[in-house]
């Protein structure tokens, strides 16, 4: 406690010293800085990681049969070669690119200006969302060592690791989008947030089906929820607000549809229809004890895994749980926030049921930031 309390007064809202900014930023520098000669550490050693590879692979069978598949995995269970679906958006991102780069390993560089638009769009969504729940600035600079140090977030989503960058990237803005969205002192919504935000929640699932469809529900029920439940004023309005958001969530789902039927032909899209379905047979629990052991996993997992030596979301779940029973005590902005997290974290339990396989909890580390404000919301 004693400890606890130290870090508090040191965080004191009347002591702003500009030490504190000081250190903040040296460590904010040496968080990026150290990213980044990892990035050009494995350039120089000739390491590329196969997660990567595969995204390439895909991107380079886009570039030549206009249909990207992964031809090394022939009749994959999950149709693979045929179309790889789960990271549809990164590979036709990339088969763009192919005519300009060289060689594989100068893939490093983009990967580190994918790194660089993450921690710009992740500083530009933190000082939207802090803003939005007006703490002061030295409470800016915990959230984010909190976040960069955390071992999980920085992994997945930060890190070396770039295989997720794009979907954390959309879900940011997405979730940017819909805090706008949410602000009460804007009367009149700008008619681009309404669109940007249900545009970026459907190319979260097109850059990463397993975090980004949880992130995608989430968004959707939300804004179904503050428009239609918590605004009971306007009703034309209502219509009208849902109805954009609505269409920008189609537009990148008719876009892929047009994309593959154009380009598949009618053995591929039979082929991977059946695949598709008899691969989630496979993963679907079939049985009680099926589901009990992959589901029972999933949650044991929010509480340790072997993902990560430290994982902290034991401390912000217990942080959502006792915002939700303080509920009644917290203003309109908090309240906004907590409903908004707690939609996302059902929506992912509830998605987890079919296919814990893939939708499992440490992936549930791409909310930290929405967790890290619940848990700055108690002090």
């Amino acid at each position: 406690m004693r400890s606890i309390k130290k870090i508090i007064k040191f965080f004191n809202i009347e002591n702003n010293s500009p030490v504190k900014k000081k250190i903040f930023f040296f460590l904010l520098f040496i968080s990026i800085s150290g990213t980044i000669f990892s990035f050009l550490s494995l350039y120089i050693n000739f390491f590329f990681d196969f997660d990567q590879y595969i995204l390439i692979t895909a991107a380079e069978s886009i570039s030549k049969n206009k249909l990207g598949g992964l031809p090394y995995f022939p009749n994959s269970s999950t149709g693979a070669d045929i179309f790889y679906w789960p990271y549809i958006f990164t590979p036709l991102f990339y088969s763009l690119l192919l005519d300009y780069i060289p060689n594989l390993y100068n893939f490093y560089f983009i990967f580190i200006l994918e790194f660089l638009i993450a921690v710009f769009v992740l500083i530009i969504f933190l000082k939207r969302l802090l803003k939005y729940l007006n703490v002061n600035e030295n409470i800016v600079y915990i959230f984010f060592i909190i976040l960069f140090f955390s071992p999980l977030f920085n992994q997945y989503f930060i890190g070396v690791k770039s295989t997720y960058r794009w979907c954390f990237i959309f879900s940011m803005l997405a979730i940017y989008f819909l805090f706008n969205l949410f602000d009460r002192n804007k009367t009149n919504h700008k008619r681009s947030d309404l669109f940007f935000c249900g545009f970026f929640s459907s190319l979260s699932p097109m850059a990463f089906i397993s975090v980004g469809l949880p992130i995608f529900f989430g968004i959707q029920i939300s804004f179904f929820i503050q428009n239609f439940f918590i605004n009971i004023k306007n009703n034309p309005k209502k219509i009208v607000n849902f109805s954009i958001f609505f269409f920008g969530s189609l537009i990148p789902i008719f876009l892929l549809i047009i994309y593959f039927t154009n380009f598949s032909n009618t053995y591929d899209f039979q082929n991977l229809y059946k695949l598709f379905f008899h691969y989630s047979g496979e993963v679907i629990p079939s049985t009680i004890g099926n589901f009990f052991i992959k589901y029972g996993y999933f949650i044991s997992s929010l509480l340790i895994t072997s993902y990560a030596q430290v994982s902290f979301m034991p401390i912000f779940i217990l942080s959502l749980i006792i915002n939700l029973i303080l509920f009644k005590n917290l203003n309109t902005n908090q309240k906004i926030l907590i409903r908004t997290l707690t939609v996302f974290f059902v929506s992912w339990l509830i998605l987890a049921i079919p296919f814990s396989t893939h939708i499992y909890a440490t992936r549930m580390a791409i909310l930290y930031p929405l967790f890290i404000c619940s848990f700055i919301n108690i002090f």
